[in-house]
Order: structure tokens, then sequence, then C-alpha cells
């Protein structure tokens, strides 16, 4: 009886396995992988949580894409776990995924496709690239379109001033633009 026990106890510790001190599980563990909606995901927003406006240590939920803040069993990322039932949540400093509220770290290869959605990163023949290589892209009701590109000159005019955004500036100059891809976060 006392082998089985022991038995069972090495089982448990398998299922859950640390890690520089930090708890996670096994992916083919985690039952919240296929919940998450990678259609709800825009990492361009501000980096703050929806509830306290706080940009330290927030996540986003890769359910609905919402930003929260924190993981412990107060924080309104957790409250939104327990409130929604949303699980799978990407920290956007160290592009790690915790499931909320047990509070364990997932590790899947299925993942990275979100983390380089977090923090892309090119090499300097792909960065050279982006001059000589047109690029196409297409919506999600299946428009072609270049990224980039805004409509005729006076729209992107208007559009440039009124949100005041740099984006499409270190687009038009590509010499310029590219140098900021090569920089590391």
């Amino acid at each position: 009886e006392d082998g089985e026990e022991g038995e069972g106890e090495e089982e448990e510790e398998d299922d859950e396995f640390t890690v520089r001190g930090r708890k996670r599980k096994r992916p083919e563990e985690c039952p919240y992988l296929d919940t998450i909606n990678r259609g709800m995901l825009d990492f361009d927003l501000d980096k703050q949580c929806s509830v306290t406006l706080n940009v330290l240590n927030v996540y986003c939920c890769l359910v609905c894409g919402k930003y929260f803040q924190g993981r412990s069993a107060s924080s309104p990322a957790a409250l939104h776990s327990l409130q929604v039932g949303h699980h799978v949540f990407l920290n956007l400093h160290t592009a790690r995924i915790y499931c909320l509220p047990e509070n364990y770290e997932i590790e899947d290869s299925s993942l990275e496709d979100i983390k380089y959605a977090l923090f892309p990163s090119y090499t300097k023949a792909q960065v050279e690239a982006f001059d000589t290589t047109p690029l196409a892209a297409t919506t999600l009701d299946g428009t072609r379109y270049v990224p980039g590109i805004i409509g005729t000159l006076l729209e992107s005019l208007v559009w440039f001033f009124a949100d005041t955004s740099a984006p499409l500036l270190l687009q038009s100059l590509p010499c310029f633009g590219c140098f900021f891809f090569l920089l590391e976060p």
C-alpha cells in the first residue's frame, strides 16, 4: 500500500514540474489552449490595464484580447478569469503565458506565433528586402491590400495629423524606418 501511494505522488509531481522555482504544467495537460482566439489579439494598443489603467505587470487575455493587471488572486486578470471563464493570459513584458487563476506557466510550441506577434524580429536581410519585395496582406474578409498604404494622399494626411501617429511616417521613409526594425525591444 505504501508503494502505491508513493507512485501516485510521483505521477502528480510529473504533471506539474518546476523550472528555476516556477511551477509549470505540461502543454498537453492545459485544458484551456483551445479557447485562445487569435483574431481578438491586437498588440498595437497601449499596454495598460483596462481596469486600473496601470502599465506595470500587464497581461493580455488570449481569449478576448483585453489587457489586465497582475496574476495574484485579487488582481483584475484573476478576477476576469473567474468572472468570464477566460483562463489563458500573456505577460506583455516577458511574453510568458499563464493559466489563471491556477497561476501556472504554459509552455507550448503552438503559442510561438502569438509571442512573435508581440515581439516581431527581423534579420538584416529581411529588413533590406522590405524596399524591394512588395508586401501584400489580406483582411479577415479576404480583401487584399498593401500594408502601410492608406487610401489617397489627402486621406493619409488627414489620418496622420488627426491621430498624430508616426507609423505612416516610418513606413514612408524606408531607410529611416528600417533602422527601427533592427533595434532590440
